[in-house]
């Protein structure tokens, strides 16, 4: 399979907290075979995504503030063997900071995608930064939620090595977390019978962090996911990047 394109980025702030992004993109998915005809689509896509942004960061991400994203894409079939759909996504997130060490975090996110071809773009939930007592990508779905609260630590702020390194590392801390969320199709049925949670998913844990540089940590982070009936096996997941 071959996948390739163009894009084009256009940012118009509005204010020092309020911007504008317009992206519009053209790529090709292509699938060669041996034993048949080969297969090929087109993406033309255009996205126009409205942001508010109040976050003060730290070494290792933001702590305090307000960060909202509203968002809306569409394709055009312009060949006749252009993928067609469209999609509205929003994502709003708030830090609380206080005794200069411990942040709360909140996130909310949703989006819903329509047209033709939905079914090859569908959303997507589980693993790291969404819900993290499921696999990697469990769940799919054309509409989809989350959220997440976080308690972030810090234990300790820095270490630096002198001779013959002399180099140091960013904060080390911890986190501890619960996500609720669903990815999925038709009709949305929260619990089952007897109880337990059906589309609705559920996880709690806990993780540790290391910066290694501005915004960007080593992640570790274990969860249970829990359906109110019971408590299903602890998952772990290491990634590199920045938390919500």
């Amino acid at each position: 399979a071959l996948y390739y394109g163009v894009y084009s980025t256009v940012s118009c702030p509005f204010s020092r907290f309020i911007r504008a992004d317009m992206k519009v993109s053209s790529s090709r998915y292509e699938w060669k075979y041996s034993d048949k005809a080969d297969v090929y689509a087109n993406l033309n896509k255009g996205e126009l995504a409205l942001y508010y942004d109040t976050a003060i960061w730290s070494f290792a991400g933001p702590i305090d503030g307000t960060r909202m994203m509203f968002q809306g894409e569409s394709t055009a079939d312009i060949t006749g063997h252009d993928y067609s759909y469209r999609s509205i996504n929003v994502d709003l997130r708030r830090y609380f900071f206080f005794f200069d060490y411990y942040t709360f975090a909140f996130r909310l996110a949703g989006g819903r995608i329509f047209g033709r071809d939905r079914d090859s773009f569908k959303y997507s939930l589980g693993g790291f930064d969404s819900l993290r007592g499921f696999g990697y990508d469990d769940f799919e779905g054309e509409k989809m939620f989350l959220a997440s609260a976080e308690f972030r630590f810090v234990t300790i702020e820095g270490i630096k090595f002198g001779f013959p390194l002399f180099f140091g590392i960013g904060g080390i801390g911890g986190v501890l977390f619960a996500d609720a969320g669903s990815a999925w199709d038709g009709k949305y049925h929260a619990r089952r019978s007897d109880g337990s949670f059906d589309d609705l998913k559920t996880d709690f844990g806990f993780g540790f962090r290391l910066a290694l540089a501005p915004a960007v940590s080593l992640k570790l982070d274990f969860a249970w996911p829990y359906n109110y009936k019971r408590l299903g096996s602890m998952n772990g997941f290491f990634s590199l990047g920045i938390d919500y």
